[in-house]
């Protein structure tokens, strides 16, 4: 089983950085053949299924992405995440993990598009309240005080969120003092 805080460094940070930048470019420009992977997509087929990565192999690329993040590995775990988000568009927990990579790694433009994605698919209070963070880091005190709002009203009378609607409550004060 992988051990992320024994972690071996196989490749540099600037490696990782290098490998990271390139799939980063990616995700901006849309291929020209769009309409087949349209196509594809309304047959029912997703990237998955031509890409033929099996299922439980995605399981374990996350657990371990996961573990990577929970060892500051963010770099490392970006790296897998946005593979698992091209192979499984529709999972919000790829998306999720890929927004929260972006947001460490300080691509809060990035990070904020996946938190989107993510609360498109499974309206979760807390891809609001990330998607929120991002927002504030680029500036967007408008935008970034709607998805606080949203965030504490989707947790409102609900204890087990009533953290996240603490922060969310300290995200818009610290908005509106700026």
């Amino acid at each position: 089983m992988f051990n992320a805080t024994s972690y071996p460094e196989y490749y540099s940070d600037t490696e990782i950085d290098s490998l990271l930048q390139e799939l980063l470019k990616n995700l901006d420009p849309l291929p020209d053949d769009l309409p087949a992977i349209q196509s594809t997509r309304e047959k029912g087929l997703t990237l998955t299924d031509l890409c033929s990565v099996p299922p439980q192999e995605q399981e374990a690329f996350f657990e371990i992405a996961c573990q990577l993040c929970d060892a500051d590995y963010f770099q490392h775990a970006a790296v897998i995440a946005l593979q698992l988000v091209v192979h499984q568009p529709n999972d919000c927990r790829f998306a999720f993990l890929a927004g929260s990579c972006m947001q460490r790694l300080g691509f809060f433009h990035t990070g904020g598009r996946f938190y989107q994605q993510t609360f498109s698919l499974r309206k979760v209070p807390v891809a609001m309240y990330r998607l929120g963070e991002c927002l504030a880091a680029l500036g967007e005190k408008e935008e970034a005080l709607k998805a606080f709002n949203t965030t504490f009203d989707m947790c409102r009378g609900r204890e087990e969120l009533r953290h996240l609607q603490d922060r969310a409550a300290a995200g818009k004060a610290a908005l509106n003092t700026i």
